[in-house]
């Protein structure tokens, strides 16, 4: 698996904010996150719904305009006008085929959509998307050429969904849960199509889940977000097997899983992800965290070495193995 390198980064994140407004409130839907997509590996971004992670995905593909901070494509800083240049060098694939796909358009049409786009002449486009179609399992293309989305079962829906992202012969892949909508007995197919792809093609793969074992079977790197930042950082053995931030150990301690925990029952956090409009002091993980001091309260913390080389934690007293609060948790 791809660790460090002196290549540079298919996509840099340095100190990305992602602001709205919400009732006159202003919502961090992602609040100075740093990150580093390297080539060709696979980059997971994990935690709870609502944690930034669908965010972060929209913003490196441009369809989000970041607030502050700085983006980053292939060493190129990327303003407002590099978003177009930044669509064709990085696609993404969709949690939900039926939903991303136009019901009314045929495959052949779906598939060479973005290279009409592009402006790309149109026996051109049908010698790609034919391609397209075949990479993602689709062969022989002809027989899927005339069909409507309906026409098709998910796995299929999905294999022409990532098809039309390949059409345009793209770096990377953004790929939001794109197996949490298919049947069990095909989502073991669609993700080993992709890391087939990945190795054939060269291609960077970003994976967006909540899932801690997709993560831990798929990824090179593991980026654990809560509340719009990055809380953990390493590679997926690290961050899985030897976690040091409080938030990562509790998501894996309530994943499923064959072996028995040590300690018996696992540990649940309390407590709600708190409003992205109100913040809370300090580490804005205290008032869930089973740990948490005076400090955790009063100071904010950013990512900083913990563990393994390599890996960061956003916390004050990471790596600690049994709860020890002595504050009560405050907004």
């Amino acid at each position: 698996m791809p660790l460090a390198s002196a290549v540079t980064p298919l996509a840099e994140a340095r100190g990305l904010e992602v602001t709205f407004r919400r009732r006159g409130r202003v919502v961090r839907a992602l609040d100075g996150v740093d990150l580093e997509w390297r080539q060709d590996e696979v980059l997971g971004v994990v935690g709870e719904s609502g944690c930034g992670k669908t965010t972060l995905a929209r913003t490196l593909l441009g369809l989000e305009l970041p607030s502050a901070g700085e983006l980053r494509f292939e060493g190129e800083v990327l303003d407002r006008g590099g978003t177009r240049t930044l669509r064709r060098k990085v696609q993404m694939v969709f949690q939900d085929p039926y939903q991303s796909l136009n019901p009314r358009m045929r495959v052949s049409e779906l598939v060479q959509e973005p290279l009409r786009m592009q402006g790309m002449p149109r026996g051109e486009r049908i010698l790609r998307a034919a391609t397209a179609l075949e990479d993602a399992g689709l062969a022989p293309a002809e027989r899927f050429w005339h069909r409507y989305p309906f026409e098709l079962s998910g796995g299929q829906r999905q294999r022409v969904a990532i098809a039309s992202a390949l059409a345009p012969e793209p770096a990377g892949l953004v790929c939001d849960e794109p197996v949490s909508a298919l049947d069990v007995s095909v989502r073991a197919q669609v993700l080993h199509l992709l890391l087939g792809l990945r190795r054939a093609r060269g291609l960077a793969l970003l994976l967006i889940t909540h899932d801690i074992g997709l993560a831990w079977s798929l990824c090179d790197r593991v980026a654990v977000m809560y509340l719009g930042r990055v809380v953990e950082l390493g590679t997926a053995a690290d961050v899985l097997e030897r976690p040091q931030h409080p938030y990562t150990q509790a998501l894996i301690a309530v994943a499923p899983s064959t072996r028995p925990r040590p300690g018996g029952r696992a540990a649940i956090l309390e407590g709600e992800v708190p409003d992205a409009s109100r913040l809370p002091s300090g580490c804005r993980f205290h008032p869930r965290c089973p740990r948490a001091r005076e400090r955790c309260a009063e100071e904010d913390v950013g990512p900083r070495p913990s563990g393994a080389a390599g890996q960061t934690a956003a916390c004050w007293y990471p790596g600690m193995e049994r709860p020890v609060r002595a504050v009560a948790p405050t907004a």
